[in-house]
């Protein structure tokens, strides 16, 4: 930055040199009559090098001796004047400025949109996922060089900055929040999350909100080692994208997964009214139930939490998504709808292929 406000600073000063030495010079060695106007017009003409086929100077020997080197001088003090904002446009991202302000121009007009508050670990997937589908989305997050990186990796693409670690009511207006169909949280942290849906709901109270648990680790609510057949991140995301964009529409919880102990699903299983689990913990009931199964996430209310703690607690109208051999998915849809209870609770032998 210092070096940026030198070049700068040598540049004017050369420049305001030159005007001075320039006009001084064509004011008195200009033809009979030459005005300060006069010489101060072809101070500028001879450094923009426009000329304008001006005649009346420079008609002479003695005045083309004198002035040519003038010319030469406004023109070194051009590529030093260039040199340096190229230098300023590069090292002060003014590019980026400009990118942004062309989102935000752009983002005025969206409607029904998705927005992305966060670049956490699972929003880069969720984003891969949305530019597959044409999905119509903006992100935000307060990291420039994790904007930056969205810039470059995709050439279309609204990603603007946000000033703090939750989203102000000028990002919320520059998003166009009130005309959002779904918010995505995945600012790093419960709180964080928590804090910025209040705010975007306060904005747009039919808006869909989406948040990611900064429980990232995908380990099993067990105690023992969870089993993990696709990576779970990209999972997760995949999930958010069909939520967010068609709800309607969640194919990859119909694709079987073959891995060599066994046969793998991901199924999603909704906590009935009549259940015997309602109430409790999901450790209490994994512990209990001594299920192999990893929980990948919950939906309920609209919000959806990615790996939830042991400590959630199941509640009627819950939609829970398991990922794990069907028979103990299916033993666990059983506790879910009602039909056994952890007191008389065995759990299937493992399917092996």
């Amino acid at each position: 930055m210092n070096t940026i406000k030198k070049q700068f600073l040598l540049t004017l000063v050369l420049f305001l040199i030159y005007f001075v030495v320039s006009t001084t010079v064509y004011y008195l060695y200009g033809d009979p009559g030459t005005g300060l106007g006069d010489a101060i017009y072809m101070t500028g003409i001879s450094f923009t090098t426009v000329g304008y086929s001006d005649s009346g100077f420079a008609s002479s020997n003695q005045q083309k001796i004198i002035f040519t080197p003038l010319v030469i001088w406004g023109f070194l003090i051009q590529i030093v004047f260039v040199a340096s904002a190229v230098n300023a446009f590069v090292a002060l991202k003014i590019h980026i400025v400009l990118e942004e302000l062309l989102m935000k121009f752009l983002t005025k007009f969206k409607k029904a949109h998705i927005v992305i508050f966060g670049i956490g670990k699972i929003a880069p997937h969720v984003i891969t996922e949305l530019t597959s589908v044409k999905a119509s989305f903006v992100v935000v997050d307060n990291h420039p060089a994790k904007i930056e990186t969205l810039h470059e990796q995709y050439s279309k693409i609204n990603a603007l900055r946000m000033p703090g670690k939750t989203p102000s009511e000028k990002i919320l207006k520059d998003v166009n929040i009130t005309n959002a169909s779904v918010a995505i949280f995945d600012l790093g942290s419960d709180e964080l999350n928590h804090i910025a849906g209040d705010l975007v709901r306060r904005e747009n109270q039919e808006i869909k909100t989406i948040s990611v648990n900064d429980q990232l680790d995908f380990l099993s609510i067990m105690d023992g080692e969870g089993k993990t057949a696709i990576n779970p991140h990209v999972l997760c995301a995949m999930k958010i994208a069909s939520m967010a964009f068609r709800p309607s529409v969640a194919t990859f919880l119909d694709k079987m997964l073959y891995i060599q102990d066994g046969i793998y699903r991901i199924e999603q299983v909704t906590i009935q009214k009549d259940s015997k689990i309602l109430g409790k913990t999901l450790k209490e009931i994994f512990v209990a139930s001594r299920l192999e199964i990893l929980v990948i996430g919950i939906e309920d209310r609209e919000v959806f939490d990615i790996i939830p703690r042991g400590r959630q607690t199941v509640v009627e109208g819950m939609t829970i998504f398991l990922q794990g051999e069907l028979t103990q998915i299916e033993a666990f849809r059983q506790l879910a709808e009602g039909e056994t209870s952890l007191d008389d609770f065995l759990p299937p032998p493992a399917q092996r292929s």
